[in-house]
């Protein structure tokens, strides 16, 4: 979700504590006009650290493959299934 879609959705309204240091440092960078206001602040914020979270969840499942014996024999197999057609497509493309 970029900048412009969080403008666009609808908008619930709520209330947070910040600390005294956040709420300054925000308010800097809305004075100077490179962000519209601390709501956008603080909305493409909570959303670029959800996605890093978002992002983890999916990086530890994956790590978590490394180590499943099941996965791992499902993967070499499929390897050796296509290793014949996918042998014959690099062929086709190096020609």
């Amino acid at each position: 979700m970029g900048k412009n879609l969080i403008l666009q959705e609808r908008l619930t309204r709520t209330t947070l504590d910040l600390p005294q240091d956040l709420l300054e440092r925000s308010k800097r960078f809305v004075d100077e006009g490179k962000v519209k206001s601390r709501n956008v602040l603080i909305a493409a914020a909570l959303e670029a650290y959800l996605d890093s979270l978002e992002q983890l969840e999916i990086d530890n499942a994956f790590a978590a493959m490394r180590t499943d014996e099941a996965y791992r024999r499902l993967a070499l197999d499929l390897a050796d299934d296509f290793a014949l057609s996918d042998q014959e497509a690099l062929e086709a493309v190096e020609g």
